[in-house]
């Protein structure tokens, strides 16, 4: 008789999540006053982080007893460079890049800023690495905010009045000057990595880029490095920036290789596609094209190496020398849209034409669109 009364007792009880397995990222998120404050956590791969939001995201958790502590426990898909996305209640989202290992992530501690702050606010965090990863990474959104309302202008004025401005002008100096400071400066291999890569890409924002320090922006970030995953684009313009367009085509290469992110080795070999179609040669397009569409399925990178017609490609030239890395585009002749998030099937990044080489033979790509989806408030 025991057993009928405590089946159904069985039956009814609630059932206990299971346990998450692998590496994870664990914190707290805290209001001002140093209580667990409602949140949403999630990670975007670096690669996506024009995403407006993470695919998925936990809760921080606010109850607190002898079985269950507050805070959260975000499960990482697999090692990698991300964005980890924090929405508090009545709170700025927070954006910071972070690189996860197999160990994850412990003992995050995170205090958002509230929209309507009263009086002094806290720093972010009490690790001032992490205060210092999310400035620099806000900084670079806000650059390419900039950026994007710069061109935009520009078309609007030439649908205005039918004639385009004398050019588009925008001062990096102070950002440059800043971020030649960091890489001066700090110590952690992370700031370094993020402060080098946000460099090079103003080299794809009609930023001039001094010589010197974009070798030193290199040197940061070997071909093995994951975060050319922040844009793989602005490697070729990095080599011919920093005066090393002999090392260009050896690096490619090896990013093609040697990255851990599938992405950018998918970039490294399109950018050797549209080198073989720039040049003619028809046996080594066919054979890393068949590598891009087979090897890197479901990438950006192969979806836009369909653009390519064999048909069109020209005529065998003689091998340059010395291959010239790609530079950055011109303004493109469609208008922008600010609101418009890349899709796979557009060729990935904005900033650099896909291969110009020695021929003059342009590459058959068409245009792409430089602007990329604003980060969400």
């Amino acid at each position: 008789m025991l057993l009928l009364v405590l089946a159904p007792a069985a039956l009814i009880a609630p059932a206990q999540p299971p346990a998450i397995q692998g590496p994870t990222v664990e914190g707290l998120v805290l209001n001002q006053a140093g209580k667990p404050l409602p949140a949403s956590i999630g990670l975007i791969p670096m690669f996506q982080r024009d995403e407006p939001f993470p695919f998925k995201t936990v809760e921080n958790k606010l109850v607190i007893s002898k079985k269950k502590k507050p805070g959260f426990q975000l499960p990482i898909p697999a090692p990698g460079l991300y964005i980890l996305d924090i929405r508090g209640r009545g709170c700025l989202p927070i954006q910071v890049p972070v690189l996860l290992g197999e160990n994850g992530l412990k003992g995050l501690e995170i205090t958002p800023i509230p929209d309507k702050p009263q009086g002094e606010v806290k720093p972010i965090s009490p690790d001032p690495n992490l205060v210092k990863m999310a400035a620099l990474y806000a900084a670079h959104r806000e650059r390419e905010i900039t950026y994007r309302k710069a061109i935009k202008a520009r078309f609007d004025q030439k649908a205005s009045s039918g004639v385009p401005d004398s050019g588009l002008i925008l001062d990096w100096t102070p950002d440059l000057e800043s971020l030649t400071t960091d890489l001066k400066t700090e110590s952690d291999p992370e700031i370094l990595s993020l402060a080098a890569v946000c460099y090079l890409d103003l080299g794809s924002k009609m930023a001039k880029l001094d010589p010197e320090v974009a070798g030193m922006a290199l040197d940061k970030l070997p071909a093995t490095s994951p975060w050319w995953a922040f844009n793989p684009r602005s490697a070729g313009s990095a080599f011919a920036a920093s005066n090393r367009n002999a090392d260009w085509s050896a690096f490619r290469e090896a990013l093609s290789k040697d990255n851990p992110d599938n992405e950018v080795r998918a970039y490294g070999v399109y950018s050797q596609v549209a080198s073989a179609f720039n040049k003619g040669d028809r046996e080594k397009f066919n054979a890393l094209y068949e590598t891009l569409t087979a090897e890197f399925k479901g990438t950006r990178y192969a979806k836009s190496a369909k653009t390519f017609d064999p048909a069109k490609m020209p005529p065998p030239a003689g091998t340059a020398p010395v291959e010239v890395p790609p530079v950055p585009s011109p303004i493109p002749e469609a208008a922008p849209t600010l609101e418009a998030t890349p899709t796979p099937e557009t060729t990935p990044a904005p900033e650099a034409t896909p291969a110009p080489e020695a021929t003059p033979t342009p590459a058959p790509i068409p245009m792409e669109n430089p602007i990329l989806a604003p980060a969400q408030p």
